[in-house]
């Protein structure tokens, strides 16, 4: 890949010719070096968030889930229930799958639902618009019109359109075409979901020697989309919770140690 000298003069013809094509070198390299997949820290071209049901903080090990039951981060069975699975990044689905967007801004525009080597046909709808992502090799999606009236979340569903089928990595994109999956980097991905939902991995414990009250706080790793709901992880201890916020929580007991177990759940899902 050329480089261009210290001092150059950007003005001329033939250094704007070299730094163009510097560029386009430097493009190509970083394409073959990356792959053909956007990657990126925080992007946003992908409106789902764990398109690839790579974050997975429930543990959830695959398998039935009832209809409104989470199993991979910000993913819920629909209507009926489905069962899910993912080996090797390709998720095996019968029934279906269903993520709700926070007020994405779709109403009235086209977003396009792909998908990555699907083994039969699946059908993608939002918010009542439906349409199918046909079998094949590579990138396969579906363009569909969000309604006008969709101005506040706006709800995914996937599903076969018979039995079961395997697939990788969802995509919902603004506009008319199916195009490469955004991959985020694992942190900002996780972190993106752990606005919804987060289960802590280590204890908090506040000792009382007497009779009194004494207090545990646990942060938040980031701010969540509203006030969760709190389930006691396990050899959680506390007479009361004394203030839940978007930030973190704080319990209390009376006459013994106040206990925030390991495995806490705490959901602000939509």
């Amino acid at each position: 890949m050329a480089l261009l000298p210290p001092a150059t003069d950007f003005t001329t013809a033939a250094t704007q010719g070299a730094l163009k094509t510097a560029l386009t070198s430097l493009i190509a390299y970083l394409t073959a070096a990356l792959g053909t997949d956007s990657v990126g820290a925080t992007g946003t071209k992908n409106l789902l968030l764990n398109g690839a049901l790579a974050i997975n903080q429930r543990a959830f090990a695959g398998g039935a889930l009832a209809a409104g039951v989470y199993g991979f981060d910000r993913w819920r069975a629909g209507t009926g229930g489905c069962t899910v699975s993912v080996a090797s990044g390709v998720v095996t689905l019968t029934g279906p799958l269903v993520q709700v967007l926070e007020a994405p801004d779709l109403a009235g525009q086209q977003v396009t639902v792909s998908v990555e080597d699907p083994s039969g046909d699946l059908t993608a709808i939002v918010d009542g618009v439906s349409g199918t992502i046909t079998a094949g090799s590579g990138r396969r999606g579906v363009t569909l019109t969000v309604p006008a009236g969709s101005t506040g979340n706006v709800t995914l569903q996937i599903a076969p359109t018979s039995g079961t089928r395997t697939f990788k990595r969802v995509q919902l994109e603004r506009g008319p075409a199916a195009t490469t999956y955004e991959r985020r980097m694992l942190g900002a991905e996780l972190a993106l979901c752990q606005r919804y939902y987060w289960s802590n991995s280590t204890r908090v414990v506040t000792g009382n020697p007497g009779a009194g009250t004494v207090y545990a706080a646990l942060s938040f790793p980031v701010r969540m989309r509203a006030t969760p709901t709190v389930t006691g992880g396990a050899g959680s201890a506390w007479t009361g919770i004394d203030s839940t916020g978007v930030d973190g929580v704080l319990v209390y007991a009376t006459g013994a140690n106040a206990v925030i177990g390991a495995g806490a759940q705490f959901s602000a899902e939509l």
